[in-house]
C-alpha cells in the first residue's frame, strides 16, 4: 500500500507537500509538531484522532502572519478545508474569497516549463536546442552554447533584466519601457537585450527571470502560437484549470475579483513568466 504526503494548495500559488514547509508572503508557517500528514492511497481511514480541526491549526498562524490568500486542503476528491484570509484590495478593504484569482508572479514559471516540455514531447524542440537557433540575430549577448535545458534549469548564465543577485529592492522600477508597450512576447526583446552574460552556460545555478521570458519567446516561435494561447491549450485546458490564464491587465473579468500586480505583468499580462 503506497503512502504519500497530503498536498496543500494555497490560493496564492503554492501546491506543496507538508504544511510546515509553507513560508511567508502567500504561504503559511505552521507548527512543526508531527502532524502525520500522510494517507494511504485507496484507504478510507481518517487522520490521527488527536489532530486538531484544520481551522484551529491554520487560523491562528494566518492571523499571526497577517496572511493574505486562500488555503485549501484536499484529500482524494474531497475538500476538507477551504478558507480565505486578508484583503484582495487593500485600498477599498475588499476581502479575499475562496474564488479570488491571484496574480502568481513566478508561480507561472512552472506553466512555462510545462509548455516547453510539451513541445519537446512533440519533437518541436529538444533539451539540446540552442536559443540561438531560434532567436537568430535577436539578443546577441546570449551565448551560442545556451540551450533550452540551461534556460529551464537556471544555468544559462545569460544577463538578467531583473537580477536578484544584484541587490535590487522589490519596489525598484526596473523596466526600461512602459508596461503597456509589452503586450506581446516579441515586444519584450526591448527589455531582454543589453545585459551581458554572467558566466558560461552550465557553469553554475543562478536564478534567472530573463531565461523564462526567452523560453516563452522560443516556444512562440517554434510553434507559431501566441504564448498565452500555448499555456491555455497545452497546460491549463488539459489540467482543468479553468480559472487560470495569462490575461491582459486591462482586460480582466469583472468577477470573480482578481488580485493583480500590473507593474510585474509580463508580457503585458497579470501572470508573469519572469517573476
Amino acid at each position: 500500500m503506497r503512502v504519500r504526503p497530503i498536498r496543500v494548495m494555497t490560493g496564492c500559488f503554492a501546491r506543496v507537500d507538508n504544511l510546515w514547509e509553507l513560508g511567508s508572503r502567500g504561504r503559511l508557517a505552521l507548527p512543526c509538531r508531527p502532524l502525520r500528514m500522510t494517507w494511504a492511497t485507496g484507504a478510507a481511514g481518517m487522520y490521527s484522532p488527536w489532530m486538531l480541526p484544520w481551522s484551529e491549526v491554520i487560523d491562528p498562524v494566518a492571523d499571526q502572519d497577517q496572511f493574505a490568500g486562500v488555503v485549501s486542503v484536499h484529500r482524494g476528491g474531497d475538500t476538507e478545508f477551504a478558507r480565505a484570509y486578508g484583503l484582495a484590495d487593500r485600498a477599498h478593504e475588499i476581502p479575499n474569497t475562496v474564488g479570488t484569482r491571484f496574480a502568481i508572479a513566478s508561480g507561472t514559471k512552472g506553466l512555462t516549463a510545462l509548455v516547453v516540455v510539451s513541445l519537446i514531447n512533440d519533437n518541436a524542440l529538444a533539451m539540446s536546442t540552442t536559443a540561438r537557433s531560434v532567436l537568430g540575430a535577436d539578443l546577441p549577448l546570449i551565448g551560442d552554447d545556451v540551450t533550452v535545458e540551461h534556460l529551464l534549469a537556471h544555468r544559462s548564465g545569460i544577463g538578467d533584466y531583473l537580477d536578484e543577485e544584484a541587490g535590487y529592492d522589490v519596489t525598484d522600477y526596473l523596466l526600461t519601457v512602459p508596461p503597456q508597450d509589452l503586450a506581446s512576447t516579441e515586444r519584450y526583446l526591448a527589455v531582454l537585450g543589453g545585459h551581458p552574460a554572467k558566466f558560461r552556460a552550465g557553469e553554475r545555478f543562478s536564478y534567472c527571470n530573463s531565461g523564462y521570458v526567452v523560453l516563452a519567446l522560443i516556444a512562440e516561435r517554434v510553434s507559431g502560437v501566441a504564448f498565452d494561447q500555448l499555456v491555455a491549450e497545452r497546460v491549463c485546458g488539459p489540467a482543468g484549470m479553468a480559472d487560470t490564464g495569462f490575461l491582459r491587465s486591462d482586460e480582466l473579468p469583472a468577477a470573480p475579483r482578481w488580485v493583480t500586480w500590473p507593474s510585474r505583468a509580463v508580457p503585458g499580462r497579470t501572470c508573469s513568466t519572469c517573476r
